[in-house]
Order: structure tokens, then C-alpha cells, then sequence
């Protein structure tokens, strides 16, 4: 079925963001399939699950269709680049965005500078102390070791996000190594569906909005 689109056309201001919160499970994957660009729809098809190629499609269509609202253009037209990273942007969009999406949530957010947002579904099944010893410094894992077990794996989560939001921002990505703070930044936690974690990261002094989608078929 075709996808109708909402009428109104936001946007956002300096030292402002709009957060996107997406419950893909409600995705109309076929015709979000349709927005796709072929190498888009390659990387789908490159998935062995068919679950996670209907997440891919479900995350990518969607945000075509959040960010034509803001382009004014249609969805289908977007034509995205890729920095060192990874991170997508839009040649010549006037806006930063960055999206996460994990399990049947996603998070996408907007705004007229640099932003990074993480999104995780939280998992009982990881050795989180490892995990840590891994990526996180010695006061945070002594953090972790402080608390009761079963309050370890969600503030790891809560921490993994955040130190995630603050690299996606920076455009580094994971590998260029998570750090816990960086001068004139702020990380902020983002309220998600129970069972998830999440935060968002910029520079200097803003505020958010958090907006819920709704597909429109």
C-alpha cells in the first residue's frame, strides 16, 4: 500500500533538536522497500535473517521519510554520503541527523549542529563486567563492581549509550574509542520503551524535543 505522508513540515532551530522515537515493529516493510536506493537495497538483502533485513529496510525507509519532511523533497531522492566513520550525511542539508536503532525501537535525531544519539535494547545474556574491562575506564568499572548484580547490566547499558552518543557526535565511532566526557559536551539520557536505553549527544548549551512517529498508510 502506498505510504501517505504528514501534512505538516517541521524544523528546528539553533540549539535545538527533534528526537524521532520509531516503533519499527509497526513498519509497513514493503513499501518502505520501495524508498530504498538499489545500494540500500543490496545492504538489506545482505543480511542472513530475514528479521534484520526487515529492520534495515524499516530504519532506512524511515528515515527517508523523516528527513524529506524536513528537505521538503521526496524521500526516494535523498542521496546520502558516508564520512571515515560511517555516519551518513546529505551533501548540502542544512541539518545534522544521526539515527539508532536496536531491536524494534529506533531513535533519529535533527538539529542545525553536530549530534549523536545511541539506542540499546538491554540484554541480560552479556558478561558485562568483561565488556567493561574492555571499553571503560578504571573508576566506571569499579562503579560497576560497587553495585548489587542484578542493577549491573542496566547501568552498563546506561553507560555504553552514552559513551556511544558522545562518539557518534564526534564522528568517530566506536573505534575511535569511547570516551566518558569531552569539554563543552553533553550527554543526555532520552526516555525509550522499558527494556531500552538511550542518550543523546552535543556541544554547548541546547534542548530537545522528543516526537513520536506514526506511519500514515
Amino acid at each position: 500500500m502506498p505510504i501517505r505522508f504528514p501534512k505538516q513540515s517541521p524544523s528546528v532551530s539553533r540549539g535545538h533538536f527533534h528526537v524521532w522515537r520509531v516503533d519499527l515493529s509497526s513498519a509497513p516493510f514493503g513499501s518502505l522497500r520501495d524508498l530504498l536506493s538499489p545500494d540500500e537495497t543490496a545492504r538489506a538483502d545482505r543480511f542472513r535473517f530475514p528479521e534484520h533485513q526487515d529492520r534495515f529496510v524499516a530504519a532506512r525507509g524511515t528515515l527517508r521519510l523523516i528527513l524529506s519532511k524536513y528537505l521538503g523533497d521526496a524521500p526516494q531522492v535523498l542521496s546520502f554520503r558516508y564520512n571515515d566513520a560511517g555516519k551518513p550525511y546529505i551533501p548540502g542539508f542544512p541539518l545534522h541527523f544521526n539515527l539508532s536503532h536496536s531491536g524494534s525501537e529506533m531513535l533519529l535525531a535533527v538539529g542545525s549542529q553536530a549530534v549523536g544519539i545511541d539506542l540499546e535494547q538491554v540484554r541480560n545474556d552479556l558478561d558485562v563486567i568483561d565488556l567493561a574491562r574492555a571499553h571503560f575506564a578504571l573508576d566506571e568499572i569499579d562503579e560497576l563492581l560497587s553495585l548489587a548484580t542484578e542493577n549491573r547490566t542496566r547501568r552498563f547499558f546506561e553507560a555504553w549509550v552514552s559513551k556511544e552518543a558522545l562518539a557518534k557526535a564526534l564522528g568517530v565511532g566506536i573505534t575511535g574509542g569511547l570516551a566518558s566526557t569531552k569539554p563543552d559536551w553533553i550527554v543526555r539520557p532520552i526516555t525509550v520503551s522499558p527494556g531500552y536505553a538511550a542518550s543523546i549527544a552535543a556541544e554547548g548549551v541546547w534542548t530537545v524535543d522528543l516526537l513520536d512517529w506514526h506511519y500514515h498508510i
